[in-house]
């Protein structure tokens, strides 16, 4: 099964068709185990524009970032990771209290479980804390609301997607999040357990904080 995918969605790999099971839970162990949480032998991060592949290469420790000798980076450090300034009261491992700002996937994935939330799709409150503090959930907001958006089934999204469509009355589709299209609905699921798994293990944010 695939834990990062909604249940029951379908999709071919490798010559095998993995069937989503919706467990976030199991899916942030696997996402985390690619962070690299060796911080001991890891310099700062190398400044100055990345392209997409070498900041993915930077991020889980896959070499040097740019330059000849450049120090592998730290990502479980927030200070090396140059998400706050030093501090001598601090350690590596200390939860990170700064203001972040999230653009791109990290806003598009985290308001799509907002979203899902909002529509009452799932029983129980697990989903009211991420939309009733929007835009300002906690890491613990985010990681609840989703554990409650990836247990739905593929089919009920598919459901809700086509009710959506007969209630607008022109046959046209209205997605169920203003910013997720059709074709990334299925992947909503994983990008939110990234997002939430980069931020805890990757740049040590506080669970707790806003």
């Amino acid at each position: 099964g695939n834990p990062c995918a909604f249940v029951g969605f379908r999709v071919a790999w490798g010559g095998k068709e993995l069937v989503g099971t919706g467990d976030a839970a199991a899916c942030a162990r696997v996402v985390a185990k690619l962070i690299d949480h060796d911080c001991s032998n890891k310099g700062p991060l190398v400044s100055g524009a990345l392209s997409d592949g070498e900041s993915n290469k930077a991020l889980f420790g896959g070499g040097a970032a740019a330059g000849a000798g450049a120090a592998e980076p730290c990502p479980r450090d927030p200070v090396r990771s140059g998400l706050r300034p030093p501090s001598d009261s601090e350690t590596p491992d200390s939860p990170l209290q700064a203001k972040l700002v999230a653009m791109s996937v990290y806003f598009f994935a985290a308001d799509c479980v907002r979203r899902l939330a909002e529509l009452n799709l799932w029983p129980g409150s697990s989903g009211l804390e991420m939309h009733a503090h929007w835009p300002a959930p906690s890491l613990l907001d985010l990681e609840t609301a989703t554990q409650g958006a990836c247990a739905l089934p593929w089919a009920q999204l598919r459901k809700a997607q086509d009710e959506r469509k007969k209630a607008s009355g022109d046959g046209e589709a209205e997605d169920l999040h203003e910013w997720t299209w059709a074709h990334q609905l299925p992947h909503r699921c994983f990008e939110a357990v990234v997002v939430s798994t980069l931020l805890r293990e990757g740049y040590g944010v506080d669970p707790s904080e806003r």
